[in-house]
C-alpha cells in the first residue's frame, strides 16, 4: 500500500496545486479533474504495482518448480538407478533361486534314492538281526549246552549275509561256549563236592548209629545231638546238590506213607520242635520221588520255623483229592508283602532256575523251585489261619499211590492231640545206602540196605539219664532213620522214649 499511497499524495497535491493557481470558475472543474486523475493515477500505480508482485511471486514461484523439479528428477534418476540395480539383484536372485531349486531338486531326488537304499539295507539288516537273535543264537546255545564246542557249533549254523554279524556271531558265539564252560566246570565242580560231602555225612551218620548201638545213656544224648547236626550238613549238601542238577542220593523201592515224609521232612530242620504234623489218609508217595518231595516240604517247614517267633508253632495239615495230595505249611509269622510274595512265588514256580535267584543267605525257596520243576510239585503261597503265610504244596497224581494203613506203634511225629512221643521217623538221614572206601558197610541213614544188626537202643526211664546230660540236650532232636520190613516200603523205626522231650 506505501507506493500507491504516495503516487494519490502526489496526484493530490498537484491537483491542489492547480486549483489553486486556476480561476475560480475553472477551480471545480481542475479540481474535479485532479481528483479523477489522482484516482486514476493510484489505480495505475497499484495495478502496476500489482503485476510488478505478481511477476515477482511467478519468478519466485518458477524457481521453486524449477528447483522442484530438478531435484524431482534428481530422485528420479537416483531412484531409476537404484531400481535398476535391485533388478539386476533380482534377476540375479531368481537366477540363483532357479539353479538352488534345480540342485534342490537334484539332492531331494538323490535323498530319496538314498533313503530307499538305506531303507532296503535297515530292513535287510534288520532281518539278519532278527533272525540272529530269534533263530541262530538260540541254535547256538542249544548247541552249546548239549555239549558241543564252539567251533562245532558255528560250523553247524546258518550263517549271516552280513561281516559284522557273522563277526558278531563269532563274538558271541565263542565267549557263550567259555562261559557255558566255566558254568558246566563250576556246576560239575559243586556236584561233585555236594556228593563227596554226602558220603562223608552218610559214612559219619553210620558211625554214629554205630555208637548210639554201642554206648549207654551216658553218651547217646551227644550221640543223638552229634546225628542231627550232621545230617543238617547232609542237607546242606542236599541242597547244593539240587540247585547244581543232581539226582537226589536216597531212592526206596516201594512207596513210602505220607505220615513218613511229613516226619522225615520235619526231622531235618533245626526246629523240628515247633513243628506239629497233622497227618492224614493213607496215601504214599512212589519210592523214587520220596527223598525230593520229603526236601522240598523240609525246606518249606524251615522256612515257616524261621520266619516264625520262636513261641509259636509251624502246622503241617494233609489233605487227600482227585488232583492228589495237599500239603499245607502254615507259619504265624508277619504276612510277606506282596513284592516278596510274588518273588518266592516265582522262585517255587518250577520254572528253569535263575543265577540271579542264588543272590542271598537264603536257598530254601530256589530248592523248592527245582524240586518242584522235577517232580511236576505245584506250590503257591495264601494267607495263613494262623495270621503269617501258608504253603500249599500239591503232590501230583502221578507220584501218588493209595498206601496201605499205617502199622500201630510205627515211628509218631509230634500229632496235635499231643499223645504221640516224639517223631524218629524218616528224617535228616534218610537215605539210600552208601559204603565209603575204606570203612565198613554201615546203615546210611534212612537207607534200607538190609536188617540192622542188634537191638535198638533205647533210653531207660530214671533220675539217671536227666542227670547225666546238660541243660540244653533238651533241645536235640531224636535220630532218624528208617527201619527196612523185608521186601515192602520201609517203616519208621519205633521211637525210643524221651522223657525230657515236651509232649503236646
Amino acid at each position: 500500500m506505501g507506493p500507491p499511497l504516495a503516487a494519490a499524495m502526489a496526484a493530490g497535491a498537484a491537483c491542489a496545486w492547480a486549483a489553486v493557481r486556476a480561476t475560480a470558475g475553472d477551480r471545480p472543474v481542475v479540481t474535479a479533474a485532479g481528483a479523477l486523475a489522482a484516482v486514476l493515477l493510484g489505480v495505475a500505480v497499484a495495478l502496476a504495482m500489482s503485476r510488478h508482485r505478481l511477476t515477482r511471486e511467478l519468478r519466485h514461484r518458477t524457481d521453486a518448480l524449477r528447483a522442484e523439479a530438478a531435484r524431482t528428477a534428481t530422485a528420479h534418476a537416483v531412484a531409476a538407478k537404484r531400481a535398476a540395480i535391485e533388478l539386476d539383484a533380482a534377476r540375479r536372485a531368481v537366477r540363483y533361486a532357479e539353479v538352488r531349486r534345480r540342485t534342490a531338486a537334484e539332492a531331494e531326488a538323490s535323498l530319496r534314492a538314498a533313503l530307499r537304499t538305506e531303507t532296503a539295507r535297515a530292513a535287510v539288516l534288520e532281518g539278519e538281526t532278527a533272525r540272529l537273535a530269534e533263530v541262530t543264537v538260540p541254535l547256538a546255545l542249544e548247541g552249546l549246552r548239549a555239549g558241543g564246542s564252539a567251533e562245532d557249533v558255528l560250523a553247524g549254523l546258518p550263517r549271516p549275509t552280513g561281516v559284522a554279524h557273522q563277526r558278531l556271531l563269532d563274538v558271541v558265539v565263542r565267549e557263550i561256549g567259555a562261559a557255558e564252560r566255566m558254568r558246566a566246570a563250576g556246576t560239575a565242580a559243586c556236584a561233585t563236592t555236594a556228593g563227596r560231602i554226602r558220603a562223608l555225612t552218610a559214612a559219619t551218620l553210620a558211625d554214629l548209629r554205630q555208637m548210639e548201638r554201642r554206648h549207654r545213656d551216658q553218651v547217646l544224648g551227644d550221640l543223638l545231638r552229634l546225628d542231627h547236626r550232621t545230617a543238617q550238613a547232609g542237607r546242606l549238601a542236599d541242597r547244593i546238590a539240587v540247585l547244581t542238577g543232581s539226582p537226589p542220593a536216597r531212592s526206596w523201592a516201594e512207596p513210602v506213607m505220607i505220615g513218613s515224609v511229613l516226619r522225615g521232612a520235619s526231622a531235618r530242620i533245626d526246629g523240628w520242635r515247633r513243628v506239629r504234623l497233622h497227618p492224614a489218609g493213607t496215601a504214599a508217595v512212589a519210592g523214587d520221588a520220596a527223598e525230593g518231595v520229603m526236601h522240598a516240604l523240609a525246606e518249606l517247614m524251615d522256612n515257616a520255623c524261621a520266619f516264625s517267633p520262636h513261641s509259636r508253632e509251624v502246622h503241617v495239615r494233609v489233605r487227600e483229592s482227585h488232583a492228589g495230595v495237599y500239603v499245607v505249611v502254615e507259619d504265624a509269622g508277619a504276612a510277606m508283602p506282596d513284592d516278596t510274595l510274588a518273588r518266592a512265588q516265582k522262585l517255587v514256580s518250577g520254572d528253569p532256575l535263575d543265577a540271579r535267584a542264588l543272590s542271598g543267605p537264603r536257598l530254601g525257596l530256589a530248592v523248592v523251585g527245582c524240586l518242584a520243576g522235577t517232580y511236576g510239585l505245584r506250590v503257591t503261597f495264601r494267607p495263613s489261619s494262623l495270621g503269617g503265610t501258608a504253603a500249599v504244596v500239591l503232590i501230583p497224581p502221578g507220584i501218588v499211590t493209595p498206601g496201605a494203613v499205617e502199622e500201630p506203634g510205627a515211628g509218631a511225629g509230634r500229632y496235635a492231640d499231643g499223645g504221640g512221643p516224639v517223631a524218629e521217623a524218616a528224617g535228616p538221614a534218610a537215605g539210600a545206602s552208601a559204603q565209603v572206601p575204606g570203612q565198613a558197610a554201615g546203615p546210611v541213614p534212612g537207607a534200607v540196605p538190609g536188617p540192622v544188626a542188634g537191638p535198638l537202643p533205647r533210653r531207660a526211664r530214671g533220675h539217671s539219664l536227666g542227670a547225666s546230660r546238660h541243660d540244653d540236650l533238651a533241645a536235640d532232636p531224636p535220630a532218624a532213620w528208617l527201619e527196612p520190613s523185608g521186601d515192602g516200603p520201609p517203616r519208621p523205626r519205633p521211637p525210643r522214649e524221651d522223657p525230657s522231650a515236651p509232649s503236646r
